[in-house]
């Protein structure tokens, strides 16, 4: 049986969101907020909030740039180019999602065997 990887499309968002200067600093996953340590590298940072977002069926991703937080709601179950559910409001962020959503619309989630 073929289940979702949402590593996938998790991954092309929060690598999209580090191209454009975003920086990880944590994930919060219903329960606990999971922080990432801001000297790890971007790769690094990338797969540990990666890891946490595909466990879990909804949770929100913090980041920050120019010394602003800024919230994004991830729900896993939407299609790919709606996995941002909500975000805060921003015109640079809202510029990198919609690159994100543009690159995924029409595209299903890959799956992975069991």
């Amino acid at each position: 049986m073929a289940l979702f990887d949402w590593s996938v499309p998790v991954a092309s968002l929060v690598n999209k969101l580090q191209e454009n200067g975003y920086k990880i600093y944590g994930v919060n996953d219903g329960e606990d907020m999971v922080t990432i340590h801001p000297n790890h590298s971007n790769l690094v940072a990338r797969k540990k909030a990666v890891d946490v977002i595909a466990s879990v069926d909804e949770s929100t991703l913090v980041v920050n740039k120019d010394k602003k937080m800024f919230g994004l709601f991830i729900v896993l179950g939407n299609e790919p180019d709606e996995l941002v559910a909500d975000y805060h409001s921003n015109d640079d962020l809202e510029k990198v999602i919609d690159e994100f959503q543009s690159y995924w619309e029409g595209k299903k989630c890959p799956t992975k065997s069991e």
